[in-house]
Formats: structure tokens, sequence, C-alpha cells
């Protein structure tokens, strides 16, 4: 059974359809490649993937299943995490703003499921771009 399954999936931005009647099958490990000019719709169709935005024709199987087994999160380009606070002062800040306090425990939680445990206390600045985008997806997970 395929992990992923789209099923006469139409991508439409708006009116306008961008390519319609797409099938495709993906494996455990399989790896695909979008490619398209600029506008094409590769975010769009990627979006859709995620359940971020809604399929207007066919539908979309996640192991068998139709719709998505858990709740969508969405990363950005801009990734908002201040170069001047610490890996863990980064996690904790947005989260305040929402009169959210997780604990050190989820922090210590959030940053080894993204492979960054010991790096609580050191300078966001000293991150490469990869361990920066990891410390956004460790703040999805609290």
């Amino acid at each position: 059974m395929p992990v992923l399954a789209l099923n006469n999936v139409t991508v439409q931005r708006g009116e306008t359809p961008l390519c319609a009647g797409v099938d495709l099958q993906l494996a455990a490990g399989d790896i695909c490649h979008l490619i398209g000019a600029n506008g094409t719709g590769k975010t769009t169709f990627l979006m859709q993937l995620a359940g971020l935005l809604p399929v207007l024709t066919g539908h979309i199987d996640y192991l068998g299943q139709q719709g998505l087994p858990v709740q969508p999160l969405y990363v950005s380009h801009q990734l908002g995490i201040h170069p001047n606070l610490t890996v863990a002062q980064n996690l904790t800040f947005l989260l305040n703003l929402y009169g959210i306090t997780p604990s050190v425990y989820d922090i210590d939680e959030a940053l080894a499921w993204v492979g960054l445990q010991g790096f609580e206390t050191i300078s966001s600045s000293h991150l490469s771009a990869g361990q920066t985008r990891r410390i956004t997806l460790a703040r999805l997970y609290l």
C-alpha cells in the first residue's frame, strides 16, 4: 500500500487550473522531484498535499485513508528566529506571547525531536541555516 496516493487531483490557484488529473503513488522512502517554472503551482500543489489548501477534484490518500491523519503545520520561508536569543529563548518567545510557558522538559523533548539536544544556551546567531530551520520545527512540536 502506498504511503501517499493522489487520485485525479486538480491543482488550482483561484479560478485558474494549473494541472488536472494528477495520479501519483509514493511508497515509504520514495523520492519525487517537483519541477516547474515560477508561478506554475509547485507550492500550491504542496500545500494541497499538506492539507493547507482544499483539493478541488479527486482525492489524496495517506496510508490508504482519505485525508490527513494529523493536523497540518506550516513553516514559512521567514523563520521568525531572533539571532540575539538563545535556542531555548527562541522556543519560548512566541509561545509566551500567547500566554503559554513550556516547561524545561518540553523544551528538552522538542530539541531532542529535531536533533538539537544540548543547544539550549547557544545563541541562535551561531547556528547553521539547517539548525535554525530545526528550531522552527521544534517550535511546532511545542
